[in-house]
């Protein structure tokens, strides 16, 4: 299997003569899967350096550390600290004062600075650790997708030598036993999950792609989504940032354990890796430190956990509560029937395929959805649930597609996607942030000779009209 993430190479000046060409392989801890294509198919950057320079989080190996680690140790909507950790290292032969100037930049003001100096030693690393405040911050959250830049320029006897730029967002994050509270508000997360695949590209989704993939999705009402069951490419989380979507982060593999020293260390090294890449996108709120599916034993799950508490000290605690929030990962496919889920339907009628299909299929996918979201909407421990899936997809079989999204292969909605669009507050408005929300009112029905008489209409409406033929037939309120 080819290297399926992005890759990000450091050239110092004393290897520099040496990066003739560069090729990548990557080992998966989980089973195959017939979309996962071979060869590079996510971007891949070469940066060169001078002796001196700020690390890349990776390549440091350093914990709960390397290249710039952005945290909010305190948030409120008066005035909110942001903490930037930046690692320098010098390869030089002689040791080197440089100054760490950090900046967070709201469009073209800079709203908060800190400048310090430090002498960093011939051969070693110096990590700045620096505090600035933002007075009347813009909080992001899932309705305020809201962000700045964080822009660290290092530099040395006054000359700018290394500049890296993070998107950041601040907020606050904390479960308590009744869901989500981002900025102290409680926010109902309702979500799905999303493999990184697309009609005709397979895993190799253009960013242009991702962006409009993670739009949609919001605006059919997800403001959630669970990354299974591996990193995605960096523009599904940088998307995830700017339209306002949360993310639980999966560790890769399902299915699949081995209590080999060999297995369970590729496991670690994975999940330190994805933290350090991720660890600055405000849209993670969650980690899932956890094989999907697998039968790993308490002390790997153990060591998980104390893994995450080290790369991210700030991570709380949810061992130390007896009354836990549930995060229901995966919902509304498998329970319906398993390989034979009458969930898995397609747009087109039955004959189409082996699934069931057309208005009948999609509206019993519909009646799938809806009971089992009420069902975990009405549970105390709800914290946040994801649909089983977002879109079609190839799943374990070359020649086979899953059925069970809410849209497509090719990203063209059923009737699911419509309920839960109207699941959203009809006064939401995101238009500043580019999407399109509100009130909706969408007739399930495609009007073809095999549809039902009886109409489904799915809105966020306190009531709606059904007209044919400019003639009335029916006011309604919602079902109760």
């Amino acid at each position: 299997m080819g290297l399926i993430d992005n890759v990000t190479v450091t050239v110092t000046p004393e290897v520099e003569s040496k990066v003739e060409s560069f090729s990548a392989s990557s080992e998966y801890s989980g089973n195959p899967i017939a979309n996962a294509f071979d060869g590079l198919y996510r971007d891949v950057y070469v940066t060169f350096t001078g002796p001196v320079y700020i690390t890349d989080a990776i390549e440091s190996e350093t914990t709960a550390g390397g290249g710039v680690f952005l945290t909010s140790p305190s948030v409120s909507k008066e005035s909110s600290t942001v903490n930037a950790k930046t690692e320098v290292e010098n390869t030089g032969s002689a040791d080197a004062s440089v100054t760490m100037v950090t900046e967070i930049v709201d469009g073209d003001s800079v709203v908060a600075s800190q400048e310090d100096t430090q002498t960093v030693g011939a051969g070693e690393k110096y990590s700045f650790s620096q505090d600035l405040t933002v007075s009347n911050p813009r909080l992001w959250s899932v309705d305020t997708p809201e962000l700045y830049t964080v822009r660290s320029v290092l530099k040395q006897d006054g000359t700018v030598i290394d500049t890296v730029e993070t998107t950041y967002g601040i907020r606050k994050v904390e479960w308590k036993r009744d869901g989500c509270y981002i900025n102290d508000e409680r926010v109902e997360l309702v979500g799905t999950n999303l493999h990184s695949e697309t009609y005709m590209l397979g895993n190799a989704q253009s960013n242009d792609s991702i962006f409009e993939d993670v739009k949609r999705l919001k605006e059919y009402s997800f403001n959630f989504i669970r990354m299974s069951h591996y990193p995605h490419d960096p523009a599904f989380y940088e998307a995830c940032d700017r339209y306002g979507v949360a993310v639980l982060d999966c560790l890769a593999g399902w299915q699949n354990y081995s209590d080999s020293d060999a297995f369970k260390n590729n496991t670690y090294e994975q999940m330190r890796d994805q933290m350090r890449v991720n660890r600055n996108h405000c849209s993670v709120v969650a980690w899932e430190p956890s094989l999907n599916e697998s039968s790993f034993t308490t002390a790997w799950a153990q060591n998980m956990h104390n893994l995450v508490k080290e790369e991210y000290p700030e991570v709380g605690d949810a061992s130390k509560y007896s009354d836990k929030p549930v995060i229901v990962s995966e919902y509304g496919d498998w329970n319906f029937g398993g390989f034979d889920s009458t969930t898995r339907v397609t747009r087109e009628p039955k004959h189409y395929s082996d699934a069931e299909g057309g208005d009948k299929g999609m509206l019993t996918q519909c009646d799938n959805i809806q009971s089992s979201f009420a069902f975990n909407r009405g549970q105390s421990w709800y914290g946040a649930t994801a649909y089983w899936d977002y879109a079609d997809y190839a799943g374990f079989d070359v020649d086979k597609l899953t059925f069970c999204g809410v849209v497509d292969v090719a990203r063209i909605a059923k009737h699911g996607a419509y309920f839960f669009q109207s699941q959203t507050d009809p006064n939401l408005d995101m238009s500043k942030y580019g999407l399109d929300t509100g009130a909706m009112v969408y007739i399930a029905n495609t009007w073809a000779s095999d549809s039902p008489d009886q109409v489904q209409v799915y809105s966020n409406c306190d009531e709606v009209e059904l007209y044919l033929d400019d003639q009335l037939i029916a006011r309604q309120t919602p079902d109760t």
